[in-house]
């Protein structure tokens, strides 16, 4: 089975997936100025507060830019797999894997929806997935 590297929680990204093991997204506010940032980190990026919390996403996004991997970086790596920047609807961008889409179908500012992928009793990833219109 292929598989990806996972992440080492830390005490800061903790909550973070924490949360994803509930299918929740979370990304980081700053209750001082306002800023959306992801990840937490031990001060807000902006204003240097040293406040910043997680709070829960909605799970909606746009695809900023992408590239599909065709070489494995690692050995058992999932090939070919696309890693983007999304958008999410807080103001912030982050990395995450996209799924359930032809490549070719692929275009920045494309609407996406988060899904999670469970890889093991600690770590589910969350990915994200062309957004279902209604």
């Amino acid at each position: 089975m292929a598989r990806r590297p996972l992440p080492q929680p830390t005490i800061i990204t903790k909550p973070y997936w924490d949360a994803a093991q509930r299918h929740q997204l979370l990304y980081g506010r700053c209750p001082d100025c306002g800023y959306a940032q992801f990840p937490v980190e031990f001060a807000c990026t902006r204003c240097q507060a040293r406040r910043v919390r997680w709070e829960p996403a909605g799970g909606r996004a746009t695809l900023y830019s992408y590239t599909v991997i065709h070489r494995a970086p690692f050995p058992d790596f999932p090939v070919p797999t696309v890693m983007a920047i999304v958008e999410l609807e807080e103001g912030c961008s982050m990395f995450a894997g996209i799924i359930d889409c032809p490549f070719e179908d692929l275009r920045c500012d494309m609407s996406l929806e988060v899904t999670f992928e469970r890889q093991n009793d600690e770590i589910t990833l969350p990915m994200f997935r062309p957004a279902k219109h209604s």
